[in-house]
């Protein structure tokens, strides 16, 4: 490896900032502290750096929906026909285990988190295909056996008007379901970590790193060089500019929301169109997202300045389908970067003898990171 150029370090550097770790792990947005925590819970002496090429976690993990959600009955039985049934329900059992290990973990006042349960609202075809109700039924005879859960699709009873909803459209209702504020989970788990001992280094971007006999030499874009015995990435949205080989593809998830609406009705997670159109209460906001099945190849990209299209279709989706005032102004946007893999499943592969990577949470990264974390994190200690 031929290192950047850059200005020498002090021997103060070299005994505190950039001293050896056990493991650098690049990454320090939800699933980068996930692993970080598994192996402080697994290996509670070893040494943990976790690098940031921003300020803040820059792909999805504090610029999603703030969903605890593991699924909608339509993307499920749509996942089951390409994936098949058992590894569909592998999936979806990870996106579970991942939510209650969230809650197991941090205190659910300091993440705002509440179990309001999770809607979907059925398109008229949707409603169609499943008004005999038998493969709700048979799903839910699945998760009752894989996961012990009673009931986790079931028809609302309710009015759609009563849930905010402006089309009279049949919802199935999830209880298990809820929301929470991804940044302040972020946060918690930096903290965490932090009064372990985990060191964090921000405004690290990782340009080359190579493996030697005892772990892996490795250098920033401005020319940082450092080591360690173990390197882990844990990009998952910008995974394919690093590892390019195992074939992951950016996608961009926009993202509005409203300005406060007095009275608001609406409570709680909602999808429709298989998860490609999500809505949620953030207070008396809307936080509406998605619309990237309409411009796949445009939102294939790590640009996070968005684009007019779908946020115009954001909008149309959102005065269409739910009751807000006509003239309600668009308070906020942004984009978050996630992880795509051709087959939407997750991975965690040994890259080398001192190299790993878990990647692809394929747009469920809340849910499934607690659970990715720790399958990387066994990976990890079975190599050093």
């Amino acid at each position: 490896m031929q290192p950047l150029k850059a200005p020498p370090r002090s021997h103060w550097d070299d005994s505190s900032f950039f001293r050896r770790p056990d493991v650098v792990l690049v990454g320090a947005g939800l699933l980068g502290l996930w692993t970080a925590h598994a192996l402080k819970t697994l290996a509670p002496k070893l040494s943990i750096t976790l690098l940031e090429q921003g300020t803040s976690p820059t792909g999805a993990s504090t610029r999603n929906a703030g969903f605890a959600c593991f699924g909608s009955l339509t993307e499920m039985l749509a996942d089951e026909a390409k994936m098949g049934t058992e590894k569909m329900l592998s999936i979806l059992e990870m996106r579970y285990r991942g939510i209650e290990k969230i809650k197991a973990t941090v205190s659910l006042d300091q993440i705002d988190f509440e179990a309001c349960g999770g809607f979907e609202q059925l398109t008229p075809e949707q409603a169609e295909a499943l008004a005999d109700g038998q493969a709700m039924t048979r799903l839910n005879h699945l998760l009752a056996d894989r996961l012990g859960l009673e009931n986790v699709y079931v028809a609302e009873q309710r009015p759609a008007a009563s849930l905010g909803l402006r089309q009279d459209l049949p919802i199935i209702r999830n209880p298990y379901e809820g929301v929470l504020n991804s940044g302040l989970l972020v946060e918690a788990l930096t903290q965490a970590l932090q009064q372990k001992g985990v060191a964090f280094r921000y405004g690290f971007s990782l340009a080359q790193w190579e493996e030697n006999g005892t772990g892996v030499e490795f250098a920033s874009a401005t020319g940082q060089t450092w080591s360690c015995g173990h390197l882990a990435f844990c990009t998952n949205g910008y995974m394919h500019q690093l590892l390019p080989q195992l074939n992951t593809q950016p996608a961009r998830g926009q993202i509005i929301l409203t300005q406060p609406i007095p009275g608001l009705a609406l409570k709680g997670s909602f999808h429709a169109q298989e998860g490609f159109y999500y809505w949620r209460h953030v207070g008396n906001r809307i936080l509406l997202g998605g619309a990237r099945h309409l411009a796949f190849g445009d939102e294939a990209t790590t640009d996070l300045s968005g684009s007019d299209f779908i946020r115009a279709a954001l909008e149309q989706f959102l005065h269409a389908n739910v009751w807000v005032p006509q003239d309600l102004r668009i308070e906020r946007h942004w984009s978050g970067i996630m992880g795509f893999s051709d087959n939407k499943e997750p991975l965690v592969k040994a890259m080398g003898s001192h190299t790993s990577a878990a990647l692809a949470c394929n747009g469920m990264g809340v849910a499934l990171t607690p659970v990715l974390g720790e399958t990387l994190a066994r990976q990890i200690l079975s190599a050093i």
